[in-house]
């Protein structure tokens, strides 16, 4: 198998990898490119160019690494510093991965210290994030409007191939002209198709699907918690998994003509056709959907005072101190951070919850992925970035 170059639907083709990624997409095609240094699983994670973490104390961790990875690529705990630094200095953002850590340092060529800003408990799903790990080698990708082409991990090339429709793409998976398909953002009607399926397997992910509400109108954030988000998991056949919310008290809002964006992939346009019956129903508030290409989407400003923002966000990595990250001061100098300038968040609810009232963003639910590929040594990942090209992990 490790011969075999892959070809993967995408939705869209990314314009940066590794540590200059600037959306999710990014990092999930930079993946099958990157030694990981853990491999993240449904439940746990696996040896990657780590191959032992070991707890000194609250804070403090010692970081054993494989020695057959380590000679087979000719990397060690200074190469993993080097790459760490040049996550720092990107200019994406992507950055910010390492605030939760303090310091770290190369005890030896395969072993280092690494002190966290404070106590984590998941060491090993924050290190499975893939911007973490190390490119392979220096390399460019091989890009065209509908594809992107790369050497991956096992030394085979990975193909990720665009199509804006889902069913041509499906077709082509039929046919064998595909290894897999992107298992997130697949219309209702495949998905009922797909989850059907033996070898298919539906996982939870981190991505969560999230509502901006422009500051002058954050009362409405009350009105959209307090929706039956629930009934979404069953029109998208199990393919939103709803937050819970307790119910809010409705601030005065004496506005009632909105406008929400999304972009112009599935389920989001199904959402959002939802959220705006909902509101007309319960609060008499109209809400027009306005469908825009994932790239305006991703430069967004809101240009009007009335207009919402649909929102794909994910936690940075799938354990459970993971959302704790977004109340970090931004600070990467050296490597180093400073302590959490907020408490921590007893709940994710309560933290959905301030989160709401303080910015008026709402996670309304999160996005379930679904394996769908003819590789059988790929597994489900709760933050959807699967690794196409491990194969020399299984060797």
């Amino acid at each position: 198998m490790k011969d075999k170059n892959k070809r993967i639907s995408v939705d869209v083709i990314p314009k940066r990898l590794f540590a200059n990624s600037e959306d999710w997409t990014g990092i999930y095609v930079s993946r099958s490119a990157v030694l990981p240094l853990l491999r993240e699983k449904t439940v746990g994670t696996q040896a990657g160019v780590i191959e032992k973490t070991e707890r000194l104390n609250s804070n403090s961790w010692l970081i054993r690494l494989n020695r057959s990875i380590s000679n087979r690529y000719e990397i060690n705990s200074s190469t993993i510093l080097s790459s760490w630094r040049r996550l720092a200095k990107a200019h994406s953002g992507m950055g910010s991965l390492l605030r939760v850590m303090r310091k770290a340092q190369a005890i030896d060529p395969l072993s280092m210290r690494v002190e966290m800003a404070e106590s984590m408990d998941d060491i090993q799903s924050y290190f499975a994030h893939p911007l973490l790990g190390v490119p392979i080698e220096e390399q460019e990708p091989l890009v065209s409007p509908a594809t992107l082409t790369m050497r991956g991990t096992s030394g085979s090339e990975v193909t990720f191939c665009k199509y804006d429709n889902f069913y041509t793409a499906a077709n082509e998976y039929e046919k064998g002209n595909l290894d897999a398909l992107t298992g997130v953002g697949v219309p209702t009607t495949y998905w009922s198709e797909f989850t059907n399926t033996v070898n298919n397997c539906m996982f939870d992910t981190t991505l969560h699907v999230a509502i901006a509400v422009p500051s002058e109108y954050y009362s409405l954030a009350d009105r959209i918690m307090n929706l039956p988000f629930s009934q979404l998991e069953e029109q998208t056949k199990g393919q939103f998994s709803a937050t819970s919310y307790p119910s809010q008290e409705i601030r005065n809002n004496f506005e009632k003509e909105f406008t929400i964006t999304y972009p112009d992939f599935p389920p989001n346009k199904e959402i959002c056709a939802w959220l705006s019956k909902q509101l007309a129903e319960k609060y008499d508030i109209q809400l027009r959907c306005k469908e825009i290409s994932y790239t305006d989407y991703l430069n967004n400003e809101m240009q009007d005072e009335r207009v919402l923002r649909f929102m794909i966000e994910t936690d940075p990595w799938a354990g459970p101190e993971s959302i704790l990250s977004l109340t970090f001061p931004r600070s990467n100098d050296n490597l180093n951070t400073t302590n959490p300038s907020h408490s921590k968040m007893e709940t994710q609810s309560s933290f959905n919850v301030e989160r709401a009232h303080v910015e008026g963003v709402v996670r309304i639910g999160r996005l379930r992925g679904l394996k769908i590929t003819h590789l059988i040594h790929v597994g489900e990942t709760r933050t959807g970035w699967i690794g196409w090209d491990d194969d020399l992990f299984y060797l």
